[in-house]
């Protein structure tokens, strides 16, 4: 889900900005008076008994703003009570629970929308689907909570959000939209310069569809069905996002038309519509300008002919050894697939499509060897990344096999020197690059390799201070979390993804925008 979230925020802040300026003097007014009230150490978070994901995690960030800005501890209790007379009456009434005005802020949200409504002393928040109540809840804090001490409100507030359909008729080339279906291609045909030929895209076309499904649906209100395309469930009538090589039009165009990354064109060929792209990134923004073209269009029948643009991408490209590569076995002891378990695979679905992460990964390297060993390395510089996510240290420290007077001083100028002629590279390609520098994660079985790994640690945090930049510790994180390593080093399964959640984390609000 949090991957779709980027999609809705968009396209909804927009809408919210009506808020900013028509609810500004209820924000600004923190006295109460015999027409507000104000939420205090008295008031009850309710959620439902059988309460979903996102009815807890939205009770729980407002809990977390409350607490941290006002001071309030509140409780979150559930919404069932044997004894009605036991009912509080100072509640903030999280999504579908039973209370008296629950059904009047229902129908206020609409079919894709929100309400925020104060009736007596209840504050309740309902809306359509999970996503538009963590907007709903963001807003709030945003505008009657954050840097405030006191939360007071009008008794008579109401918020509403209704998302505006703003092509329900559509049509494409005279036949509706309900007809067609996406169907998504094949991730292999996305490719670039890495040690084995292939460009870390595993599921990202899916995700792409699947997103571009919900922007659909926020034009028509129409839920199209998502395929994997394949020679057995072709239709005459099919949006299709990236290069599917079951579909003639597809490869006549990827054929005929070189793309680079950032690269896209979308529009019609005969009954089939196109988002092409050289990377599914691109693919996704092809999407979304047909989107905006059938929003800004004369009538409702979309005819157009490809048409191109350019995606404004930020490159990211993850160097390291073969934990940033992906190295390791699964939790039934099978070999790890590097293009669907690696922590740069799962980082690409945390920060979305305006990001396009690359793994330059490459197991046995180490800081003092990645510049001139690594068949990676050259291809990372010219892929001019705007963010360098760099980890090493492990094999650095690797005493026996390749650093025999590791922990000297000679060692450390050295492996110091190593990080600042890549920091020039990548500045050489791109001035304005961003170096984020990783601790490496601990290692759990080799005592004198641990102590060895750990001083590498200290070296990347010396680095990252020395030439003021941001600082991911994993070392710390791993310690923390108690991960598994299946061999001591290497990150085991699933755990790659909650690598890349530490790297999410460490980076969303430094990275560059």
């Amino acid at each position: 889900m949090k991957r779709i979230l980027s999609l809705f925020l968009a396209i909804v802040t927009l809408s919210l900005c009506f808020f900013a300026s028509s609810c500004r003097d209820e924000s600004q007014e923190q006295t109460p008076d015999d027409a507000s009230i104000t939420i205090g150490t008295d008031y009850v978070i309710t959620i439902p008994q059988k309460a979903n994901d996102g009815e807890e995690a939205a009770a729980a960030k407002l809990k977390t703003a409350l607490s941290e800005f006002c001071g309030l501890s509140l409780v979150v209790s559930d919404d069932y009570f044997t004894d009605p007379n036991a009912i509080p009456t100072r509640e903030i009434v999280i999504g579908r629970c039973r209370r008296p005005d629950t059904a009047e802020a229902k129908s206020k949200a609409s079919d894709l929308g929100y309400t925020v409504l104060v009736k007596g002393e209840r504050i309740y928040f309902y809306a359509s689907d999970d996503v538009m109540l963590d907007h709903a809840v963001s807003y709030f804090i945003e505008t009657y909570v954050t840097g405030k001490s006191t939360v007071s409100l009008k008794k008579d507030l109401e918020l509403t959000y209704n998302h505006e359909f703003s092509q329900p008729e559509l049509k494409i080339n005279g036949v509706d939209i309900s007809q067609y279906k996406i169907v998504y291609g094949d991730d292999v045909y996305l490719k670039t310069p890495r040690h084995n030929g292939k460009w870390v895209e595993s599921g990202r076309l899916k995700d792409a569809a699947v997103a571009l499904q919900e922007e659909i649906y926020l034009l028509t209100k129409k839920k199209l069905t998502v395929e994997k395309s394949s020679s057995k469930n072709e239709t005459d009538y099919e949006i299709i996002v990236g290069w599917a090589g079951t579909r003639a039009v597809c490869n006549d165009y990827f054929r005929n038309n070189t793309m680079d990354l950032e690269s896209y064109a979308f529009g019609t060929i005969g009954t089939k519509v196109l988002f092409a792209g050289g990377s599914s990134n691109a693919s996704y923004y092809a999407g979304v300008a047909f989107a905006n073209a059938c929003k800004n269009m004369d009538g409702n029948d979309f005819t157009a002919a490809m048409k191109k643009g350019k995606a404004d991408l930020i490159k990211v490209a993850c160097i390291g050894d073969s934990i940033t590569d992906g190295a390791g076995q699964m939790d039934d002891g099978s070999s790890n697939d590097h293009n669907v378990h690696s922590y740069p695979v799962y980082l690409q679905k945390l920060l979305g499509f305006k990001y396009l992460v690359a793994n330059y990964g490459h197991g046995g390297q180490r800081m003092m060897s990645y510049t001139n060993e690594s068949p990676n390395f050259l291809p990372s510089v010219n892929y001019k990344p705007d963010v360098v996510i760099m980890m090493f240290g492990t094999n650095d420290a690797n005493k026996g096999k390749y650093t025999p007077d590791w922990g000297t001083d000679a060692a450390k100028t050295r492996y110091m020197a190593a990080a600042s002629y890549m920091l020039e590279q990548y500045k050489k390609a791109n001035e304005n690059v961003q170096l984020i520098i990783m601790t490496p994660p601990s290692i759990i079985r080799n005592a004198t390799h641990r102590t060895n790994a750990l001083l590498a640690a200290q070296y990347n945090r010396e680095f990252a201070q020395a030439n003021g930049l941001s600082l991911v510790d994993m070392w710390v994180a791993s310690e923390k979390a108690n991960w598994t390593f299946n061999d001591g080093i290497h990150p085991q399964g699933e755990i790659y993804s909650e690598m890349a959640d530490v790297v999410y984390a460490g980076i969303k609000d430094v990275i560059v925008k």
